[in-house]
């Protein structure tokens, strides 16, 4: 009875104030981290103004995205000795270090003026974007909340599925009224201040900072357990990690899907107006009394682009359920149903836009899975 009340407490959202303030640090964190230009959707704006600055012409844009290449392959690279930074010191100061340095190099972003420039200060911010979102806060929130990261980190990834509609809609508008120079520079100072936060009021120990683990619900053994954990040393080293199969299993499947998913997402808005688009023509066609839908097939792709563009600010919004659901069920039946579930959702997703005949049931039946699953998608983001 015992174990089932435990279990029970630990699928509620009983964080405590401490352990909600946390979350919510690591919230806008996330949101930042994963809606600034940085990011896939982002670019598409910075790219232009990149080439203006370097080259002195918006549509020389192919050498920026041969760089931004580059600079992926390079991040993955250092990534793996960020990685093992983390596990060597504590994640306190490497979080704080990799915001103090990645806040620098946003600040000189807006004013680079040569390819090699770009290219340094651009993998600096890719590394503090990657080694915080991937590697920093999931470690932060699973030392806090040891037994209840999986529901802790469905609030938490709120934040990365709001970042479009918040943080990207924050950058254009300071863009519009103080310019781009000026907007890197108040997004790389709040990059700092949030390593500050970091580096003074986040602790490693939860219990340095008053608050015990999982708010309390704890059984002695684990309580202990836990702190043999925090104190000692690593048990799992890299050698060994390399050599399990299990550590390759779980990197190659997610990494597969966050590609795919990752694809779909950014050719998302191209898919809604070649498929909507025909159809809206033919709308406008038959309200004219036209039998010539051709004539009004560029009216048509243009109204569906205008709708495109519209819902995918919004859209992000529909993984939010999908974050905190999957993160509640990570709690109560374990992280691998949790994903079996979710990586279902997310393959009738693909089955509703890639094989089934496009109609408003099918698209909106794709649209809420891919966002559900893009949900959970980041939930899997945990030690």
């Amino acid at each position: 009875m015992g174990n089932q009340s435990t279990v029970r407490r630990k699928t509620k959202f009983n964080y405590g104030v401490k352990g909600w303030l946390l979350i919510l640090y690591c919230c806008i964190a996330w949101m930042f981290v994963s809606g600034g230009w940085w990011n896939g959707t982002a670019g598409n704006v910075t790219n232009g103004q990149m080439a203006l600055q370097i080259f002195g012409d918006s549509n020389t844009v192919a050498p920026i995205l041969r760089t931004n290449t580059i600079i992926g392959y390079v991040s993955c690279i250092v990534i793996l000795f960020v990685g093992i930074l983390f596990g060597k010191y504590k994640t306190r100061i490497m979080q704080s270090i990799l915001m103090f340095v990645g806040g620098i190099a946003i600040c000189f972003y807006g004013s680079v003026n040569s390819i090699v420039t770009y290219f340094i200060v651009f993998l600096l911010i890719d590394i503090m974007a990657n080694g915080t979102s991937s590697i920093g806060l999931p470690q932060i929130i699973t030392q806090w909340f040891p037994t209840k990261k999986g529901s802790a980190l469905g609030w938490a990834t709120i934040g990365t599925n709001l970042a479009a509609l918040v943080t990207f809609t924050i950058f254009t508008a300071l863009i519009a009224k103080a310019g781009f120079t000026v907007t890197n520079i108040i997004f790389g100072i709040a990059t700092i201040v949030m390593g500050l936060i970091n580096l003074i009021f986040i602790k490693n120990d939860p219990e340095q900072a008053g608050f015990k683990p999982d708010n309390g619900d704890f059984t002695e053994e684990e309580l202990a357990a836990h702190r043999a954990r925090m104190s000692g040393p690593m048990t799992w080293t890299n050698k060994e990690a390399m050599k399990d199969k299990n550590f390759w299993l779980i990197g190659i499947a997610y990494g597969i899907l966050f590609m795919c998913s990752t694809g779909l997402l950014q050719q998302l808005v191209p898919y809604q107006i070649a498929m909507n688009g025909p159809i809206r023509a033919a709308q406008m066609a038959a309200a004219a009394g036209s039998q010539n839908v051709g004539e009004f097939m560029g009216a048509g792709m243009g109204a569906a682009a205008a709708t495109a563009s519209t819902v995918m600010k919004i859209l992000p919004a529909l993984a939010v359920p999908g974050s905190i659901f999957s993160g509640w069920l990570d709690q109560k039946i374990g992280t691998r149903r949790t994903a079996i579930i979710m990586a279902i959702c997310y393959a009738v997703a693909c089955l509703c836009a890639g094989l089934l005949p496009f109609n408003p049931v099918t698209n909106y039946a794709f649209i809420f899975l891919f966002f559900f699953w893009m949900g959970r998608k980041c939930v899997c983001l945990r030690p």
